[in-house]
């Protein structure tokens, strides 16, 4: 276990204590995470990151939203042009991702929001949307392309996809919010991605 006390108060723990399989630095994942937590406001709290390094998945979810616990796999870590080695964007990237539904979590507007094995992929993708948005405008550096790709490829390639997406991004948005735009691009029809049009 890495544990990593942060200076408000807070700490980062990191298991396993020594990678076997990749190329990670507790510390640097630890500094990493207080990073954007402090960013996100999430100020003196206990977090811990249980990574599974012989997984290549590349999404981590919530295990507990208090304490905070994530439960994040090595592939969701990496490196893309260097597989098994630690990616600062890519992690930053997945821990916003998950740090932001935890502050969701907590907060009224999100009470109605289903456990996260059930949401539904249209739902997962559309959360993330409004997630990372917020978290850019916070300063924390994420790529909106890919998310708005990744949207599409749930939420069909037409106008109310587009307009659904950037409403996300840009706008602060409860679960009632993301239920209502997950109806409107369903009701508009899924679309054709790309590759599927050939």
């Amino acid at each position: 276990m890495t544990e990593k006390a942060g200076p408000r108060g807070g700490s980062v723990e990191i298991t396993p204590a020594e990678f076997a399989i990749v190329y990670f630095e507790g510390e640097e994942l630890a500094s990493l995470a207080e990073g954007v937590a402090v960013g996100l406001g999430l100020l003196g709290e206990r977090l811990r990151i249980e990574v599974d390094e012989g997984s290549p998945n590349a999404m981590g979810v919530i295990s507990s939203v208090s304490p905070v616990v994530l439960a994040i796999p090595s592939g969701a870590l990496e490196d893309q042009s260097r597989p098994r080695h630690l990616g600062r964007s890519t992690a930053v990237e997945e821990l916003a991702r998950l740090l932001q539904r935890v502050v969701d979590r907590r907060s009224p507007e999100f009470a109605g929001a289903p456990a996260e094995e059930e949401l539904t992929s249209e739902q997962g993708v559309a959360w993330d949307a409004s997630a990372l948005g917020r978290a850019a405008a916070r300063g924390i550096e994420v790529h909106k392309a890919r998310r708005r790709y990744q949207f599409l490829l749930r939420h069909g390639f037409t106008d109310e996809a587009e307009g659904a997406f950037e409403r996300l991004w840009n706008e602060p948005a409860t679960w009632a919010d993301i239920t209502e735009l997950c109806q409107v691009t369903a009701a508009s029809g899924r679309g054709v991605a790309p590759a599927e049009a050939l």
